[in-house]
């Protein structure tokens, strides 16, 4: 069966079919019209009955994971020992300085606030080696609290505090785990077993971690009991080095590689680092519609290309049957984001790095590399 046709053949049970149906049954000698007695008397029975067959649908639907949804979902997963992965809380470096210009030191457990419409509150966390700067934990769980750099209130009562921003984004949080992500993750488990530091096994621990959205797995890439495990972020970014650190001491801990420390198996030695940055230099003509200008739709044009290399960045830790990566960053797709946008009739002689031509990245064991747009040029 088709899964899309699943639970259609109760469709048909709507009121009007069977109120008719209903009707049919009533001798002719007797008054069927609506409004008459018999008619009232059956109309709120088949009404209830076509309720009763949507409803019998739902129940349907949410008996398979492949159409369940929401809480039925996370009972038929659970029946395999998965979970719904939670919204986490994004951890940010703040910056901290006195009156008189000098690193401050704060409480653990100080409550900040942003300046915006959408106000985040933050939590001191704990502190970094550098004077003055500090991990704060925002309360409101989820990707809101990844976005926002830049001054910070205090709620909290402290004297002399003259300074307080956040500079960068430590560990990025991630949304709850959508139904769709549920289920594929579902039945990626279910046919890709995990086992003993397989393929599967190191996606799965490692994706799993705070601050990790995508990995790459390479096996005995630097001999027999080595691994190599590229990452990103939860929000397809290069991961920072700190960040690294920590998921290294996780999986397997440098001092102690091999040894089974971190939840990599004994014998397995796992290198975890960043792919390499791939700046990315546009150039191509123009044709636009009347009343349009370049510079009037550059930002669109710019928004458009951001958002293709995001889609890119989101397969890229997509294998092949085989375990291996491959990935092309096609200038008919580029073309065709562009095209999109109004005011836009034509594009020509666009070029990658100043060639005319499609490119593939370097994926392999030495080296993996992740595309990010550089500059535009546009003629």
């Amino acid at each position: 069966m088709i899964i899309e046709e699943l639970g259609t053949f109760l469709e048909k049970y709507t009121f009007e079919t069977l109120i008719e149906s209903a009707l049919n049954q009533v001798p002719q000698d007797i008054d069927i019209r609506e409004g008459s007695i018999i008619y009232d008397a059956l109309a709120p029975a088949c009404y209830q009955l076509a309720d009763f067959y949507m409803q019998l649908k739902n129940v349907l639907l949410d008996t398979f994971p492949q159409t369940a949804i929401g809480n039925y979902l996370d009972l038929k997963v659970a029946e395999h020992g998965l979970i719904r992965s939670l919204a986490t809380k994004a951890i940010k470096i703040a910056y901290f300085q006195n009156e008189d210009g000098q690193p401050m030191s704060l409480p653990i457990g100080f409550r900040l606030s942003s300046i915006e419409t959408d106000t985040i509150i933050y939590r001191v966390k704990e502190a970094t080696e550098d004077a003055g700067y500090y991990q704060v934990e925002a309360e409101t769980a989820g990707t809101a609290g990844n976005k926002y750099l830049g001054s910070l209130l205090p709620i909290d009562t402290i004297s002399k505090l003259a300074k307080a921003s956040i500079v960068s984004l430590f560990v990025p949080a991630r949304d709850t785990e959508s139904d769709d992500e549920l289920r594929q993750r579902f039945f990626s488990f279910i046919n890709e077993k995990s086992f003993g530091g397989n393929f599967i096994e190191y996606i799965l621990k490692t994706k799993a971690l705070d601050g990790v959205g995508s990995v790459q797995v390479y096996p005995i890439w630097n001999g027999g009991g080595t691994v190599k495990l590229a990452l990103l972020d939860t929000e397809y970014n290069l991961i920072k080095p700190e960040l690294l650190e920590k998921v290294q001491e996780l999986i397997d801990p440098i001092e102690h590689t091999g040894n089974g420390k971190g939840f990599a198996p004994i014998g397995h030695k796992v290198t975890v680092v960043s792919p390499t940055k791939l700046p990315l230099n546009l150039a191509f003509k123009i044709d636009l519609m009347t009343g349009y200008t370049v510079e009037q739709l550059r930002p669109f044009i710019q928004q458009a290309l951001e958002k293709y290399f995001l889609s890119i960045r989101k397969q890229w830790d997509q294998p092949d049957e085989s375990n291996f990566y491959y990935l092309t960053i096609y200038r008919s797709q580029l073309i065709s984001a562009i095209l999109g946008i109004v005011g836009i009739a034509n594009i020509s002689e666009m070029k990658l790095n100043g060639k005319e031509s499609d490119l593939e990245l370097t994926m392999n064991a030495t080296k993996q590399e992740i595309p990010f747009l550089n500059k535009v040029e546009i003629s």
